[in-house]
């Protein structure tokens, strides 16, 4: 059995290689916040969902941005207080 009943759930919308992921360079979180930034500043907003900024960050020049990258940047800049998250919200502070 590949997985048993006591396995976490799978992660929606990725893959298993995807949630095990390596750890954000340095400069690679500088590349995605500065798209996240571009994407506010486009938009004209301080509140966003993750699918507008992943959608902004997929016309931008990071190549292919993963969903728990994505999470993963903006848990970080949460935590520098650059934004705010509520469940599929993203607020510019």
């Amino acid at each position: 059995m590949s997985e048993s009943l006591l396995s976490p759930p799978k992660p929606l919308g990725e893959s298993r290689a995807e949630a095990r992921q390596e750890p954000l360079t340095k400069k690679r979180l500088e590349d995605i916040t500065r798209v996240i930034a571009r994407a506010f500043k486009s938009l004209g907003e301080t509140m966003l969902s993750r699918q507008d900024l992943a959608l902004a960050a997929g016309k931008g020049d990071l190549g292919l941005l993963g969903a728990g990258e994505l999470r993963e940047s903006l848990s970080t800049l949460e935590g520098q207080n650059k934004v705010f998250l509520s469940g599929d919200l993203v607020f510019l502070i």
